[in-house]
């Protein structure tokens, strides 16, 4: 029965449950893409440089064959 009351809570609230959609999807679009402003807005993907290192170090004894 709290789930029935929270959904009815929300939907006596769409208008502001819709607007934070509509505000968290901009901020997410912000987040994700560079965008400049201006008609069309254009969207530029944002780029990250990741280097990855690994290194190995094999052991042998002095009595080995």
């Amino acid at each position: 029965m709290e789930l029935i009351t929270i959904v009815r809570r929300l939907w006596l609230r769409r208008t502001l449950v819709a607007v934070g959609l509509v505000l968290s999807m901009l901020v997410g679009i912000a987040m994700a893409f560079r965008v400049t402003a201006g008609f069309p807005p254009t969207f530029e993907s944002r780029q990250y440089q990741v280097g990855i290192a690994s290194a190995g170090m094999l052991v042998d004894s002095t009595n080995s064959q």
